[in-house]
């Protein structure tokens, strides 16, 4: 019996056959590629994978291929810095624009200088009871409800934050301080699953712009952080 007489009595069987082979075999190579690539670690710089390691215990230096990473806007802050001269926000009556900042410069850099690490460390880890001690309660809630509609239960990671620039563009009349920040830093997004989810080595470059105030006892308080 030729081949064309076989196909010819058998058609029906023989698509049947190739209908569920072909999916099964597609799925089989996509799997095959999928974990060969996952055993390709994702981070080489070791400082990072250390500081990754003792906030995620579990932290797996490898990429989870199968997440969307559209999920995750918060952490895709890749625009470039806004020069100067600055862009202002927010402009009323009530502040004080001044051409020269330079008075309030060195003390307002002086002391964000200490808060920034601490910080980034802190969003890092997602300790929100240590930011309650410099951020306001109400900035602090909205900084939390940001990190969880992104992130869920994973943890979006700043490593070696620079600030790169600094400017102080306005003080209120009762003593705020809006300052622009342009910043730099290595951003990993780390899953529930302890795979990457986004990110890698590469340096991020963006803008923030926060407003500050000191407290009674000359502490900085964070009162908001605006997106550029």
């Amino acid at each position: 019996m030729t081949f064309i007489n076989y196909f010819a009595q058998n058609w029906k069987v023989l698509i049947l056959l190739f209908a569920i082979l072909i999916p099964i075999i597609f799925i089989a190579s996509v799997a095959i590629k999928n974990y060969t690539q996952k055993q390709i670690p994702i981070l080489s710089i070791e400082s990072l994978i250390e500081y990754i390691s003792q906030i995620v215990p579990n932290f797996k230096n490898q990429r989870d291929l199968f997440y969307d990473s559209q999920r995750i806007k918060y952490s895709l802050r890749t625009s470039i810095f806004q020069r100067y001269p600055q862009r202002i926000l927010f402009i009323t009556k009530n502040i004080e624009i001044h051409h020269n900042m330079t008075q309030y410069s060195y003390i307002l850099r002086w002391s964000i200088n200490q808060m920034f690490p601490q910080f980034q460390d802190d969003w890092s880890r997602r300790d929100f009871n240590k930011m309650e001690k410099y951020i306001d309660k109400n900035e602090l809630q909205r900084l939390k409800n940001i990190y969880y509609f992104n992130f869920k239960n994973g943890w979006d990671i700043r490593f070696d934050n620079r600030i790169e620039e600094f400017s102080v563009l306005w003080k209120s009349h009762n003593d705020e301080y809006r300052v622009q920040l342009n910043m730099s830093a290595i951003l990993i997004t780390i899953g529930t699953n302890w795979l990457v989810w986004l990110g890698n080595e590469e340096r991020k470059f963006f803008t923030e712009y926060w407003d500050v105030k000191f407290a009674e006892d000359n502490k900085l308080i964070l009162l908001k952080i605006i997106d550029s």
